[in-house]
């Protein structure tokens, strides 16, 4: 064994340059291939729990993952208004647990701005999960005031703390140019800073209902109506809420209840789907192509040793040896690039989850165990042994005669 592994690490230094760029690819493909599989896997996850309690979302007549965006993950306008007081018919029927109206269509520096009454985020609501939390010194808003609540992701990039004042501005779209001429009269002050959720509640102003409902410049009618109502369903509710999805999404009414959220949102990614596959394809690609790269790096190998393996042989080698030597190589190179991929891995799988972080406010727990990190390091090892068997071969049919003859 001692042997084999001094022809191995000889074999590495001696023609270090290419086994390196083998061993580069090696890592570029299994980085590749581990951020593809990761990445989607912790996303459906993520995005699913950024839910939080609600089960369902009732708005205007439209598409039910358009509700979906604008009211849990706050990345889509309202289209269109409905009344407030839906929520409390909502509350009656025998099948809901809750139901929230909330208010959108104002921002502050871009950063949208939701109304909201105080009890939604009481324990009450969010049940056996998580409720949300304050920073300390912080105060939750009261309905009939002038106060928000500012979610962590918001306040940091905003520079917000308790104490400060600021003036919604008309629509979500922000022009610096024009943003003083879209506020409106009414001043809010920060009431608090919410301890960071790894949602999209990270990215929003919340304030009262009541103050978002009657803010100087909308429509009179807007005081009492609700751009969503989110709702959250009793347990063991299944067959109710389908009765109840089935009576509002009637092809005549004006509401549209999207539920279940959770499979709307997978539906979402089910849509993307393509998109996976044509990365992990490539990734599975590029694997091929490292494998290939690592024949060639031990073929070079192979031509430029000939004559030592015939030494080596003639002083008492044995086959198997160079057979497990050159099969050790590949080995190596395969393990140093899977090392080398893991590190890849690890720094596209932060720029991803900080990037995603930045845009909807959900947090990627990329900590969990997920099968394909073991999987895809394991094929490609693999690979990598497989693809020193034809430069083994070789070595292992070294003639000592021909290799040693006199050269003119």
């Amino acid at each position: 064994m001692k042997a084999i592994a001094l022809l191995i690490r000889r074999g590495l230094q001696q023609h270090a340059l290419s086994s390196l760029l083998a061993a580069l690819l090696v890592a570029l493909a299994t980085g590749g291939l581990l951020t593809v599989w990761t990445v989607r896997t912790a996303a459906r996850e993520a995005f699913a729990d950024a839910a939080g309690p609600f089960d369902a979302v009732l708005g205007a007549r439209g598409s039910p993952l358009q509700l979906v965006m604008a009211g849990l993950l706050h990345l889509e306008p309202a289209q269109g208004r409905l009344p407030a007081n839906e929520a409390v018919n909502l509350k009656h029927h025998p099948a809901v647990a809750a139901a929230t109206p909330i208010a959108i269509g104002d921002s502050y520096k871009g950063w949208r701005i939701v109304g909201v009454s105080s009890d939604f985020f009481s324990p009450e609501i969010w049940g056996s999960l998580k409720a949300p939390e304050l920073r300390s010194g912080g105060q939750w808003f009261a309905d009939d005031g002038h106060q928000l609540v500012v979610g962590s992701h918001a306040a940091a990039q905003l520079g917000l703390k308790p104490g400060d004042h600021l003036h919604p501005e008309h629509g979500l779209d922000y022009s610096k140019e024009a943003s003083e001429d879209h506020e409106h009269d009414e001043e809010f002050i920060v009431s608090g800073v919410l301890k960071p959720t790894g949602t999209p509640m990270d990215r929003v102003l919340w304030v009262p209902l009541q103050a978002m409902q009657t803010l100087s410049g909308h429509d009179p009618a807007a005081a009492h109506s609700a751009s969503l109502i989110l709702v959250k369903f009793k347990p063991n509710a299944g067959a109710a809420a389908f009765q109840l999805a089935q009576q509002m999404n009637r092809e005549a009414g004006p509401y549209t209840l999207a539920w279940p959220v959770a499979a709307l949102i997978a539906g979402l990614f089910d849509r993307l789907m393509w998109v996976d596959h044509v990365l992990s394809l490539g990734a599975m690609m590029a694997m091929v192509m490292a494998a290939l790269c690592v024949v060639v790096a031990l073929q070079g190998s192979m031509s430029a040793r000939q004559r030592d393996w015939a030494i080596l042989r003639a002083m008492g080698a044995h086959r198997s040896q160079l057979l497990a030597s050159v099969a050790g190589e590949a080995g190596g190179i395969g393990l140093c690039g899977i090392i080398l991929g893991y590190a890849i891995y690890a720094t596209l799988a932060g720029m991803i989850t900080w990037q995603v972080q930045l845009r909807t406010g959900v947090i990627l727990d990329m900590t969990r165990a997920n099968p394909a990190l073991i999987i895809g390091p394991v094929c490609m090892c693999f690979l990598c042994l497989i693809s020193g068997l034809w430069p083994a071969w070789q070595a292992y049919r070294t003639a000592v005669s021909d290799k040693l003859a006199a050269r003119s």
